[in-house]
Parts: structure tokens; sequence; C-alpha cells
């Protein structure tokens, strides 16, 4: 198992079934991939500018001990 970084593009895939001024936009940043995460999450300002509908929020655990508030989308 790595962690590494790879330049990515996300967009939401349901762009292409909704009315232009409802669609989200097409963005490109670094990902950081852990090869043993079984999740992928994004930070809230991307999730906004994806336009990705919000279906909650869920508190999550760390490997330190730590834990926090993350938000749920559906994409």
């Amino acid at each position: 198992m790595g962690v590494f970084r790879v330049p990515v593009k996300v967009r939401n895939w349901q762009n292409r079934y909704l009315p232009a001024e409802r669609r989200g936009e097409e963005v490109q940043c670094e990902a950081l991939v852990d090869s043993g995460a079984a999740e992928f999450a994004l930070p809230v300002d991307l999730l906004e500018r994806l336009r990705l509908e919000h279906l909650g929020d869920v508190r999550v655990h760390t490997a330190d001990g730590g834990s926090f508030s993350i938000v749920l989308s559906r994409y």
C-alpha cells in the first residue's frame, strides 16, 4: 500500500441530464491517492463547485483516534 499525488479532472456525471443553470463545474485538481483507502473524499468547496447533492453529515474516525464530521453527497 502507498500514498501518492496525481492530477485529476472531476465532474458531476449528471451534468449531461441537467439544465445549464444547474450544472456543476469541471474541476482540475491534485488528488492524494491512498491505495488502501475504501472511500473518496473532496473538500466542501469542490463539492459546491461540482453542485453535488447534499445527503447529510457523517461522523468519521481516523486511525490516530481523531474524529470529525464530513458531508455526504451523491454524485
